[in-house]
């Protein structure tokens, strides 16, 4: 942040708010008869503006991004909406074998039933 009593601070925010496209095209003789800045206080602006920063949240942020995978995929196929499970960051379930192989070793049949249906 510039203090306020930089000099051509006002000039430049014109400039920059209501006739960027003007300074990025370099249309300076255009620019100062937008603006009615003279030729020294227009290279002034112009040599402010140089000097700013274009990514100045990069001070606050500077790792590289987190991106959030989503849980679901939402997608319209014709007039229908159709919700699937993103399966790329699901995690692979391992069943731990001592708990699996109990369904083959009960002594009741209703149980090895239960045991299998619900692993």
């Amino acid at each position: 942040m510039l203090p306020r009593e930089t000099p051509f601070l006002k000039e430049a925010k014109l400039t920059i708010n209501d006739h960027l496209k003007l300074l990025s095209n370099r249309d300076f003789r255009q620019l100062s008869r937008k603006t009615k800045l003279k030729e020294t206080a227009l290279k002034e602006v112009i040599a402010m503006t140089q000097r700013l920063d274009p990514k100045p949240g990069q001070i606050i942020q500077t790792n590289e991004p987190q991106y959030i995978i989503p849980d679901a995929l939402v997608h319209k196929i014709d007039n229908d909406w159709q919700i699937a499970l993103n399966t790329k960051n699901i995690p692979r379930l391992k069943i731990n074998q001592y708990y699996a192989s109990l369904g083959k070793y009960s002594d009741n049949e209703e149980d090895n039933q239960f045991i299998r249906n619900n692993l």
